[in-house]
């Protein structure tokens, strides 16, 4: 019998706590009630998501541990990291590292990790990276003393807005 449904597409989404939260708005507060991926797929109910958000997770802290993420062969990837690597005040590196692969120091280097092992799941998936959203001064609601400011000011030297330039050119 031939079926006219579209066929399942399976997306694992990879990022922080911002891709966490999606299946986790009990922990916000009430501050979101739909993350992106539910949004997704309710416009489109044939793509099946994984979610693979860390909180508080850098590009290298992912980078560091590819091999125990348990990721598993899909269609479509979205990587959506950065946030967390200017916060924390991760050297950005250059694109340099990406191209010849340097390791997981820098995060052009960690984006190189981890898209390797994206295209050694499955050559043919559709890799899809997501620059950081520009960040407002946060406060944890659950503990005030977990704060931080927006992407108006750099952080150790380096701005969000170089770490969303950096991951635009590895696109």
């Amino acid at each position: 019998s031939l079926s006219l449904a579209p066929k399942d597409i399976q997306w694992v989404a990879i990022g922080d706590s911002i891709t966490y939260l999606n299946d986790h708005a009990e922990e916000t507060g009430g501050r979101i009630s739909k993350g992106y991926m539910t949004l997704i797929n309710e416009k489109y109910p044939q793509v099946k998501y994984t979610n693979q958000g860390h909180n508080g997770w850098t590009s290298i802290n992912i980078a560091d541990k590819i091999e125990s993420l348990e990721l598993k062969k899909a269609d479509v990837y979205t990587v959506f990291l950065g946030t967390n690597d200017w916060w924390q005040g991760k050297p950005l590196g250059t694109l340099a590292d990406y191209q010849q692969n340097k390791g997981s120091s820098t995060v052009y280097g960690a984006f190189r990790i981890i898209t390797n092992k994206l295209k050694q799941l499955n050559k043919k998936a559709k890799i899809i990276l997501i620059t950081p959203m520009q960040r407002g001064d946060f406060v944890y609601i659950n503990n005030f003393k977990n704060n931080a400011y927006g992407s108006y000011k750099e952080k150790n030297g380096q701005t969000l807005e170089q770490f969303a330039n950096a991951i635009l050119e590895i696109g």
